[in-house]
């Protein structure tokens, strides 16, 4: 038994040292999360208009377009909790800032991204952000939550190829969905709305919440907060389930009326956006990125 245990050991160590090592070379990889961090752990201080929120803001907000400065802080998948922390966390350095932009769209209120298919991207919060979203320690190691040929592929991208791997500008401003690269607005529109459709209402109390807390923080600063439904192409407004819109705009509504330092401006259907803005059918591309910022930068001045 003793001999059995000890090759065994033999063969666990070695492949264990292997893991170990192989964790270490991959957190190494920059990402958009480490980038921003980066970011805000040194220049915190200098920002006047935050941006938050998922991929709609991640993708459809450019700081560069607002005359204030600004830094999109927004993620792809990021729920409003997220959101909260993101803001506690830094609201120390924020001595400057006056205007808070997050969107409140379709699935805002019902997404949780840790029972999505998005869940790793939750460790990326503790190891960049020092947000604890889970009790496992499991869920954060970077070979056991994201795919191997994703991994084999990062490593040679950037090892390799030298590619830096920035998937943002330097302002956080999500800059890889071109318009010379959109996708079938159609397909994309119908998908979106399948996967935004709330299954279950399990998150809503949670998120709820977070925004509330946004809410009191915001007017306890005096800072400006503006919330916004982002702008959907016509394929991906037709197939929402109604009921879930319209209580997300309902009660949207609500909270801005109720609260003086808030606003909220619904550009869901807004005819100012076309097909040549988006890049899918819930996402806009640099063109529309440019139009949207300038909407947003004219009501924070």
């Amino acid at each position: 038994m003793n001999k059995f245990i000890i090759r065994g050991l033999y063969f666990i160590i070695p492949f264990a040292m292997l893991i170990v090592i192989l964790e270490c070379i991959v957190i190494q990889i920059p990402d958009e999360y480490h980038q921003k961090t980066t970011y805000l752990n040194e220049h915190a201080h200098q920002v006047n208009t935050l941006i938050l929120g998922s991929s709609h803001s991640f993708y459809g907000l450019d700081p560069a377009y607002f005359s204030s400065n600004s830094f999109n802080a927004s993620h792809v998948s990021q729920t409003l909790p997220y959101d909260l922390e993101i803001l506690k966390q830094y609201e120390p350095k924020f001595d400057k800032l006056q205007t808070i932009i997050l969107p409140i769209s379709y699935f805002s209120y019902f997404d949780q991204i840790e029972a999505s298919p998005e869940a790793w991207r939750t460790k990326e919060y503790l190891l960049n952000y020092g947000i604890l979203p889970s009790q496992s320690w499991l869920d954060y190691l970077e070979l056991l939550n994201i795919n191997f040929k994703v991994n084999f592929l990062s490593l040679i991208s950037h090892f390799i190829l030298k590619n830096e791997g920035h998937t943002c500008s330097e302002l956080g401003w999500g800059n890889s969905y071109l318009s010379s690269q959109s996708k079938d607005l159609a397909s994309t529109g119908k998908q979106a709305a399948q996967r935004h459709f709330a299954k279950d209402k399990l998150a809503l109390d949670k998120n709820i919440h977070a925004l509330e807390q946004i809410v009191a923080l915001c007017a306890e600063k005096n800072i400006k907060l503006i919330l916004f439904m982002p702008p959907g192409y016509q394929t991906y407004r037709s197939h929402l389930d109604q009921q879930q819109l319209q209580y997300t705009i309902d009660h949207t509504v609500n909270v801005a009326q109720v609260n003086k330092h808030c606003t909220f401006v619904n550009l869901l259907d807004d005819p100012a956006f076309k097909a040549e803005h988006f890049y899918d059918g819930d996402h806009l591309n640099e063109k529309g990125a440019k139009l949207l910022s300038l909407r947003m930068n004219g009501l924070v001045n």
